[in-house]
């Protein structure tokens, strides 16, 4: 049946990849096997090989519609001692959107990642936390909390 003209009809490519190249980590052996029995853990085994992703510095800025991305396309999580993560929103744009789904709408998201606390784009990000930190502690209402990440029931 596998050269038969109905084989467009079937579910065989979602099983199986359309050609050698998208099965180069099975081996010919383990897709017999798959093929005779109906179980179907075979399929979900665990990886031999992890693809390692990249950690890029990265810049995403709002363009007609989407997101436009510059990136270092560099591992800069290597060498990095710290992460700055920065994403800046409309406030109307958000009127009616789940915050689930707010990263989908920030006019600019980025992405660095610091070599060392010498860093001069890392001194000037702690003199802005501190300033803001500053306004908002000499709010009127100002309230503190602890959060003890280390002794959490779970």
């Amino acid at each position: 049946m596998e050269n038969s003209p109905n084989d467009e009809y079937t579910l065989k490519h979602f099983y199986y990849p359309l050609n050698i190249s998208d099965d180069q980590d099975m081996s010919d052996n383990k897709k017999t096997a798959m093929r005779r029995s109906n179980s179907i853990d075979a399929f979900f085994e665990k990886q031999k090989k992890k693809k390692r992703q990249s950690k890029s510095s990265c810049v995403a800025q709002a363009s007609d519609g989407g997101l436009s991305y510059i990136s270092s396309n560099d591992d800069d999580s290597i060498s990095a001692t710290h992460l700055i993560k920065i994403d800046i929103y409309d406030m109307k744009s958000l009127k009616d959107v789940s915050p689930l789904e707010y990263w989908k709408y920030a006019d600019l998201r980025l992405k660095y990642y610091v070599e060392s606390a010498g860093d001069k784009h890392y001194q000037s990000m702690r003199d802005i936390i501190y300033n803001i930190t500053k306004q908002i502690a000499g709010k009127h209402d100002c309230k503190k909390y602890f959060i003890d990440r280390d002794n959490q029931k779970q």
